[in-house]
C-alpha cells in the first residue's frame, strides 16, 4: 500500500470520524428532570424542550420555571441547550424524531425560519409543537406562547410619540438582520403608527446581526455617512439598543431611547437616565401558560392557536419595581 493511499485512508475515514465526535462533543448542554429524583424515571412518556441559548438569562429563567412547574408531572424532561447556534437546534431535532416515547416537543427558536421543515415532521406526527417566545411562521404547531411583535412595535412607537408630542423629531430605528421575522413585525409596528404623526421623521433603519457589537459599528457607521441629527431612537432589542447608545454617545447625541427585553443592565441604566425605556416580557408568565398549554395539549384538549404575554414599558417611574422583581426571579434561577 503506497503513501498516496494511506492519506487517502485517513482523510475519508479518520477525518470523518474525529470531525463527529468534535461535533457531537460541541452540541450544547442535555439535562434530564424526573418528577422524584430518588424514584426510578416514570414512565408516562417525555418532552422535548429545545431552548435557543441557555446563557440568555431571559430564556434561562423561562426554562427554569418551566421545568419546576413539569417536576409535578409523570413525564420526565428533556432540556436541549443549542447555546444559541440554530444548526444545533436542527441537530438535535432530528436526533428526537423518530423516538417514540416523546408526547410533545416545546421549542424556543434561534431562528424563525431554518427550523419549519422538521417542526413539520413533528407536527405531521401527531406531537404537539408548542413555540415560545419567537414565532415561526411557515411551519405548523400546534400552539405559539409569548410577544406579539408588531404590538411591541406599537408601544415602541406610542412612546416616542407622547415623547415628542407636538415636536417635530429625527427618529432612528435600529433592527436585527432583515431576513429576521421579529425584526420585520417590529418595524411594521412602528412604521404602522409612525405613519399617522407629520412630526416625526424616520431618518433611517440601521439593520444588524442582533447583538451590541454589531449595532455599535453600523449605527457608527450610519451616522458617520448621513451626518444625520438624531433625538429618539427605537431599538427591536437592549442589547442593540445599548450599542447604537454607544455610537451616539460618542457624537455627544443625548436621545429618547426605547428598547426591548428589559434587560438588568438596562434597567439600571434607566434608573441612572442613561436609557429612556424599555419593553417587558415577564418569563415566568410565559413558562406559566406554556405549561397551562401543554398539559391541555397531552388531554387532547383545544388550545388557542396563539397566547400572547401582555408587553409592559418600564421608565424612571416604574423601574424599581422591575429590578426588584427581576433581582428575586434571577435569584429563584
Amino acid at each position: 500500500m503506497n503513501r498516496v493511499v494511506k492519506l487517502l485512508i485517513i482523510v475519508f475515514i479518520f477525518f470523518p470520524i474525529l470531525f463527529l465526535m468534535f461535533f457531537n462533543k460541541n452540541m450544547g448542554n442535555v439535562y434530564e428532570v424526573y418528577r422524584d429524583e430518588t424514584t426510578t424515571p416514570p414512565k408516562a412518556g417525555s418532552i422535548v424542550l429545545i431552548a435557543n441559548n441557555m446563557q440568555n438569562k431571559y430564556t434561562a429563567v423561562m426554562v427554569s420555571a418551566l421545568r419546576e412547574f413539569l417536576k409535578g408531572e409523570n413525564l420526565r424532561l428533556f432540556i436541549y441547550d443549542a447555546e444559541g447556534s440554530v444548526e444545533k437546534q436542527i441537530y438535535y431535532l432530528k436526533e428526537n424524531l423518530n423516538k417514540n416515547e416523546i408526547k410533545a416537543i416545546i421549542i424556543i427558536p434561534c431562528h424563525e425560519e431554518k427550523l419549519n421543515k422538521l417542526i413539520e415532521k413533528f407536527y405531521s406526527k401527531n406531537i404537539p409543537v408548542v413555540i415560545v417566545n419567537r414565532k415561526i411562521y411557515k411551519a405548523p404547531f400546534d400552539c405559539y406562547v409569548g410577544q406579539d411583535d408588531i404590538e411591541i412595535g406599537f408601544l415602541q412607537a406610542d412612546f416616542i410619540v407622547e415623547k415628542f408630542k407636538n415636536k417635530k423629531a429625527n427618529i432612528l430605528l435600529i433592527a436585527g438582520s432583515q431576513d429576521s421575522i421579529v425584526a420585520t413585525q417590529r418595524l411594521k409596528g412602528v412604521l404602522s403608527v409612525f405613519k399617522g404623526f407629520k412630526n416625526i421623521n424616520v431618518v433611517g433603519i440601521v439593520y444588524t446581526e442582533g447583538n451590541y457589537n454589531s449595532s455599535y459599528e453600523r449605527v457608527k457607521t450610519f451616522l458617520a455617512k448621513s451626518n444625520a441629527t438624531v433625538d429618539g431612537i427605537i431599538a427591536q432589542s437592549d442589547d442593540i439598543l445599548l450599542g447604537a447608545l454607544q455610537a451616539l454617545n460618542e457624537r455627544k447625541m443625548h436621545v429618547v431611547s426605547i428598547g426591548a427585553d428589559a434587560l438588568p443592565s438596562t434597567l439600571e441604566y434607566i434608573k441612572e437616565g442613561k436609557v429612556t425605556a424599555t419593553i417587558y416580557n415577564n418569563s415566568f408568565d410565559i413558562a406559566s401558560e406554556t405549561f397551562n398549554v401543554l398539559r391541555k395539549l397531552l388531554k387532547k384538549e383545544v388550545v388557542y392557536s396563539q397566547v400572547f404575554i401582555p408587553p409592559r414599558i418600564i421608565n424612571n417611574s416604574n423601574v424599581d419595581k422591575y429590578i426588584n422583581e427581576m433581582s428575586f426571579t434571577y435569584l429563584v434561577k
